[in-house]
């Protein structure tokens, strides 16, 4: 029934049905005590009448019969006695001689209604010392008026209850409803704390006074809860802002990759509303790889993140689609973390659209680059062969001329022609430079690596720039204890580097100290040989370090148009080291000079073996 579904129905229908068993039972008792009263009346009434009775037929019993008779006759037909007789010890008995007893036998009762025939018989003794009378005299009263008045005692006690009761019932219909309009109230204020409806006020109109207190502790409470309701929405307004400020993408998931939201970059890329998004797989927002494939994300896609608090800083790359079916190259970047025990992954994505059209375009440059420096290889290769040709032929020409002119003491031709033959000599071998540059670019310049003494290698070296170091006034010393080392190299490409590096050092310094320091030494738990070219010149800018091995180039402009040179020689010197497993790495500082060295490996590497 539905008065039993609320909570006012339930309380009015338990009010009724408490209040009817304690008015049953109240009145109930109320009437059984009445009704004793009633019937314990009755009997002292009883015996009160039938004493006075017992003494005045005492008086009569000292007279004839008929006077008795007589006197018991007015007894019966006084209306609530039904019965009389006076029995004396002698045996006489005295009956109402108009009026016939009732046919009921004497059995005296003690209590109301005891034998149940309507009649309360009840007797007492007859002693007249005077007269000399003794005997019993026994009586029954009607019954029937006491009832009458129990049974009129009972109607009006119900009509009271009755009334009682409809009236309580009234005062019930009153109360209740009032009371469970409060509760209502309450309840309703309960349910929009609960839910977060919390912008109303809390208000309950009542005169119980712990009603109003519970209200007033829920307005509190409301307060309280807007106010962190209102915090907690300024901090995702804030964390939204940073989201939506991303250059990039951001798309977050749950552990099953259901998309819960994404930022306005994502919105943008994808094409997606973050509304319409929701609750959608993340494959929505990605395109298959093609027929047959399929790439490190497209398989995570299928998997769990059962890992925690891990982020994947290496990108994927995938492939978008966007909202009108268009696919495009993304980067994605994941990181997941367990939060208030729901697993929550963020996936970062960059659109590579423009990246992939830069790396095209940077292939091809690439591309068409590697092919102008082949064919300027090939060029300068063929060039170069066919400038020694007649080069070699002016130098040999200027020699023999040369050697006529000092013959003939001819000084001022003898001038000239030193003159031409060291220039055909400077050109030639920065042809030679270009061409061996151009064999190294090409990747076809030879090593030939044998076993040599490093001693002859040295001297041979010392012996060519010694002149130089001469020239400029440097003082030249050697440190080198292991006069018998052998190694395993190119002797001409060492020397050549040796040579280059030693004459630099002069070139750069004046009145100044060159060594050459050389020892053994380990790289990689391998035996490899160190060859230090240090000198005290002008030294080296710490910002100019990395042009020294760049194709022409050099320090600095002033350097080149003071010193000279082509800026090959080092880029060379270090090509030629690495092609010999080894290399050329330098320290130097401004004023104060330089440090060049040489590491290479004492027996060759197993490749050029």
């Amino acid at each position: 029934m539905k008065i039993f579904k609320s909570f006012s129905g339930i309380l009015i229908f338990g009010a009724i049905i408490l209040h009817l068993l304690l008015t049953i039972i109240l009145f109930n008792s109320v009437l059984m005590y009445v009704e004793k009263s009633y019937k314990q009346q009755f009997i002292d009434n009883v015996r009160t009448t039938t004493n006075i009775l017992a003494n005045q037929s005492s008086h009569y019993l000292s007279k004839n019969r008929e006077t008795i008779e007589s006197f018991l006759d007015e007894l019966l037909i006084s209306g609530n006695i039904t019965y009389v007789e006076i029995v004396l010890e002698d045996g006489k008995t005295y009956l109402p001689k108009e009026v016939s007893n009732t046919e009921q036998a004497f059995k005296e009762d003690f209590y109301f209604s005891e034998h149940n025939d309507s009649t309360y018989f009840i007797s007492v003794p007859i002693d007249d010392y005077t007269f000399d009378i003794s005997g019993t005299f026994k009586i029954g009263f009607d019954e029937a008026l006491v009832q009458e008045s129990i049974d009129t005692a009972y109607s009006r006690g119900m009509l009271l209850a009755a009334g009682y009761f409809i009236l309580v019932i009234i005062l019930i219909l009153i109360f209740v409803p009032r009371l469970t309009a409060s509760l209502r109230a309450l309840k309703v204020a309960a349910q929009n704390v609960a839910s977060g409806n919390n912008e109303e006020s809390l208000k309950i109109d009542t005169r119980i006074e712990e009603f109003s207190s519970l209200m007033d502790s829920l307005e509190k409470m409301r307060i309280a809860l807007l106010a962190k309701n209102r915090q907690v929405e300024k901090k995702e307004m804030y964390i939204r802002k940073i989201m939506n400020t991303m250059a990039d993408a951001m798309v977050v998931m749950n552990q099953d990759l259901i998309i819960q939201s994404m930022n306005s970059a994502a919105e943008k890329i994808f094409g997606h509303k973050s509304s319409e998004i929701k609750d959608k797989p993340f494959s929505t927002l990605l395109a298959p790889c093609g027929p047959g494939k399929s790439c490190h994300n497209c398989k995570t896609l299928e998997l769990k993140v059962e890992s925690t608090n891990q982020t994947e800083h290496e990108a994927q790359e995938c492939l978008g689609r966007r909202k009108n079916g268009m696919t495009f190259p993304i980067a994605l970047y994941y990181s997941n973390f367990d939060y208030d025990n729901e697993h929550t992954i963020i996936c970062n994505a960059h659109d590579m659209t423009e990246q992939k059209r830069a790396e095209s375009k940077l292939t091809q440059a690439l591309s068409s680059a590697e092919e102008a420096n082949k064919s300027k290889s090939v060029f300068l290769s063929s060039m170069s062969h066919e400038l020694r040709t007649p080069l070699n032929a002016i130098i040999g020409y200027s020699e023999i001329l040369l050697e006529d002119a000092i013959d003939n003491n001819d000084e001022a031709t003898s001038n000239d022609l030193r003159k031409i033959a060291n220039a055909g000599k400077h050109l030639l071998a920065l042809i030679n430079n270009v061409l061996d540059l151009s064999k190294i670019e090409a990747g076809k310049m030879e090593v030939d690596n044998h076993e040599f003494a490093l001693q002859q290698v040295i001297e041979d070296v010392i012996f060519t720039t010694q002149p130089l170091m001469e020239k400029t006034n440097n003082t030249f010393t050697l440190n080198f204890i292991d006069t018998n080392l052998h190694l395993f190299a190119d002797f001409t490409k060492l020397k050549q580097a040796l040579i280059n590096l030693l004459g630099n050092a002069a070139k750069f310094t004046e009145n100044g100290n060159i060594s050459l320091n050389i020892e053994k030494t380990t790289v990689d738990d391998k035996p490899h040989i160190k060859m230090e070219v240090v000198d005290t010149g002008i030294g080296i800018a710490e910002e100019d370090i990395d042009k020294l091995f760049k194709e022409f180039a050099q320090a600095n402009t002033q350097v080149m148009t003071k010193y000279g040179g082509s800026g090959l020689g080092l880029i060379i010197s270090q090509k030629f080291c690495q092609l010999m497993g080894g290399d050329i790495t330098v320290k130097s500082e401004l004023g104060k000079g330089s440090t060049f060295t040489i590491i290479l490996p004492i027996t060759s590497p197993p490749a050029e073996q």
